[in-house]
């Protein structure tokens, strides 16, 4: 108020295809924002930017076709709950950083603002219907954030199975092995070398 600039309470759940850029850039810069402001560590902002981007981007394009707010909403999550659990991962940061950050554009805030506005300051019942969207949508963003993990982990199971089977003369470029695996390898070498130089010269193979 005090720059000049009017702050309407309403807000609207669909975007003009000329705001969109501007919407998906706002969309990436908030997540971003709240990971830096919330600590998260510098190899988490690339996923947490492209998980932002693309929730914003479904979102507004569920909700420009006509889908409810609520569900254009929960249906971002599920993208975001499984694009989490596949990229948080890749940079060994829990998925909690990525997935809170990667819904922060997705609250309702301006919609619980103007319930609460029109309840207390306008009097008007009518205050109640807002905050009711907001509880759907709120309870859409945790139930569809949840159950894109629960599809993300089958998913990644198959293709770790399938990058296993492949795994040969035919697949370009090595088999990434866990660190884990490969110190119980060496391991394993180290203990055959010494059993082998133990063992008495009659009895040695050859």
């Amino acid at each position: 108020m005090r720059l000049g600039f009017d702050l309407p309470l309403t807000a609207r759940s669909t975007a003009a295809i000329d705001d969109l850029p501007l919407a998906l850039l706002g969309g990436t810069l908030v997540s971003i924002s709240f990971a830096l402001r919330c600590y998260a560590p510098l190899r988490s902002l690339a996923p947490v930017a492209a998980v932002g981007f693309t929730a914003q981007l479904t979102y507004l394009l569920l909700a420009a076709a006509g889908t409810g707010v609520a569900w254009s909403s929960a249906t971002a999550a599920v993208v975001v709950g499984v694009m989490t659990y596949s990229l948080a991962g890749r940079v060994r940061v829990p998925p909690l950083v990525v997935v809170v950050s990667g819904i922060v554009g997705l609250l309702p805030g301006l919609t619980i603002y103007r319930g609460l506005f029109q309840l207390l300051t306008e009097r008007d019942v009518g205050g109640l219907v807002p905050l009711m969207s907001a509880l759907a949508v709120g309870v859409g963003l945790a139930s569809g954030v949840l159950l894109g993990e629960y599809v993300a982990q089958p998913l990644k199971r198959e293709a770790r199975r399938l990058e296993n089977r492949l795994a040969g003369p035919r697949l370009v470029g090595p088999l990434h092995m866990p660190r884990r695996r490969v110190r119980h390898a060496r391991r394993r070498r180290r203990a055959a070398a010494r059993e082998e130089r133990q063992r008495p010269a009659d009895t040695r193979p050859g």
